[in-house]
Parts: structure tokens; sequence; C-alpha cells
């Protein structure tokens, strides 16, 4: 039996409020503006700062919360140890194989990991196991699945199942969420 190790989600968000107070303490100071902890930023303000940290060279803070360096043994052990559905699918997005996209396996954003992730199209692609079925699994996965959204990261789910039963047409719906409306799929996609 595959031995399957999870954050507590109470360590998941001493992780991202460590992350996040960290980078308001930035934020702060190169703006001058003291906001206390525990208050959000205004809408847009976030990417504001961001782009000033990056500007200033500071921009060390957000890189942890993508791909943070407290995930990286975790990530690992996650693409060491796949499912049949994460294999089969990789096999088919793997070294730009799907419309020349580049993904990702087993990316951090903030305290989650995504199983696959496009950051051209802002896209994560989750493939669900029975274990997601269970009433916990599912308002961890709907607070997963909010905090990725609030990062401009659409999310696309599939169960396991329908991964290895129906490839062709998981891919044929994430082309379809991928092509703006009107155009055509190139050849043979369809």
């Amino acid at each position: 039996m595959e031995k399957v190790c999870q954050f507590h989600p109470m360590a998941t968000k001493n992780i991202m409020r460590n992350v996040l107070s960290g980078l308001l303490m930035r934020i702060n100071r190169i703006t001058g503006r003291i906001t206390p902890p525990g208050l959000p930023l205004p809408q847009g303000e976030v990417k504001t700062a961001a782009m000033l940290l990056a500007r200033r060279g500071l921009g060390g803070v957000m890189k942890a919360v993508r791909n943070a360096p407290l995930l990286k043994q975790r990530r690992r052990d996650l693409r060491h140890n796949q499912t049949e559905a994460e294999k089969l699918f990789w096999a088919h997005v793997r070294n730009k194989q799907f419309h020349g996209l580049r993904f990702f396996r087993q990316y951090s954003i903030g305290p989650y990991i995504l199983d696959f992730y496009c950051p051209k199209l802002m896209i994560s692609i989750e493939l669900d196991g029975g274990g997601h079925n269970e009433d916990d699994q599912r308002e961890y996965d709907a607070a997963r699945t909010e905090h990725i959204k609030t990062q401009g990261i659409d999310v696309l789910r599939f169960w396991n199942n329908e991964v290895l039963q129906n490839i062709s047409g998981v891919l044929a719906r994430i082309a379809e969420k991928i092509t703006p409306p009107g155009l055509p799929l190139p050849q043979g996609e369809e």
C-alpha cells in the first residue's frame, strides 16, 4: 500500500500566514504604509506590490509563494509516487506535446500543491481519486480551489477513472477550455 503524507490544514494555514506576513512586511517597508497583520490589502494592490517588489529586486517572497522551498521535498515525493491516472495524463502533456504548452507536475501555489499547472494559460489540472468524494475532503478541496482562483488560476478537475478510461475526452475538454470560442481546433484535434 502506498503511503501518502498530507499536510494538516492548520500547518497549511500557518505556512500561508508566514509567507503572507513576510510579503506584507516588505510591502509596508517599500510603500511606507502600515497595514496591520490580518487585514487584507485592497483588490489589485497585492499584484501592484508584487511588481514593485520585483522591480526593486525583492521578489524572493513572491517566488516563495510559488514552489515554496518548504514544500520542495513533498513535491518531489508526489512526483515519484504518481497515480496511474497522473502517469497517463503526464505522458500526454509533457514536453509541450499538448498544443505546444508547457505543463509542470506538482507545482505549489502558496500552501497547496497542484497536480498539473500550465503557467502560460494560468490553468491547473487536478486529478482526483475516490477519497475526494468524502465530506471533509470536499470542504478542503473547495477552500483550496477558492485560494487557487484568487491567484488568477482556473482549476479543472477530473476523476482518475475518467482519465484512465477516456484520456482523449479529458484532453478534448481541456482543449475546449483553452481554445477561444469560434476558433477551430488544430487539424486532428477534434
